[in-house]
């Protein structure tokens, strides 16, 4: 009768710690590879995308380099005491519908490139800024026709592509 093969303490440390480096290797691997299909699924399904929630980020491409809103108000005869605004076509959008921003006090542009029709622009949002436009009634002294509206606020840092 022959005897059972022994291994060696020595020959089973050394075995063990080959699996728990392969374990621990291919659970990270893994996990990561779960994470990135769950989070892939989330933006294709549009359950997640770059706008959303009351604090958030944004990005998009810059399709007016003032809010529509804005430009409607104005073309309409209107004066508006707006601050800087814009309007994005969002990344992440399964919509299409474009949005407008209003730049915030506190919101500090991080690129030297300023805006511009076109491109590409990242930043941080929360909250809303309410616009009033204004313009004299034909024919009546001292009285306006007002219109307000509200833009989201950039309310973080914020950029513009260099292009």
């Amino acid at each position: 009768m022959d005897k059972p093969c022994q291994i060696s303490t020595y020959q089973q440390k050394k075995i063990a710690s080959v699996f728990q480096y392969c374990y621990t290797v291919c659970m990270k691997k893994g996990i990561t590879f779960v994470l990135l299909v769950v989070f892939f699924a989330l933006v294709v399904f549009n359950f997640a995308s770059a706008w959303g929630g009351f604090w958030g980020f944004f990005a998009g491409k810059v399709i007016s380099a003032k809010a529509t809103e804005v430009e409607e108000a104005e073309a309409s005869g209107y004066t508006c005491d707006a601050p800087e605004t814009f309007t994005l076509k969002l990344v992440g959008s399964l919509t299409r519908t474009p949005t407008s921003f209003a730049v915030g006090p506190r919101a500090s542009l991080d690129t030297r490139s300023g805006l511009g029709h076109g491109k590409a622009t990242i930043g941080v949002y929360g909250g809303q800024t309410l616009v009033t436009c204004k313009r004299p009634i034909k024919g009546e002294d001292e009285k306006e026709e007002v219109k307000n509206f509200s833009l989201t606020t950039v309310s973080g840092p914020y950029g513009f592509s260099g292009f």
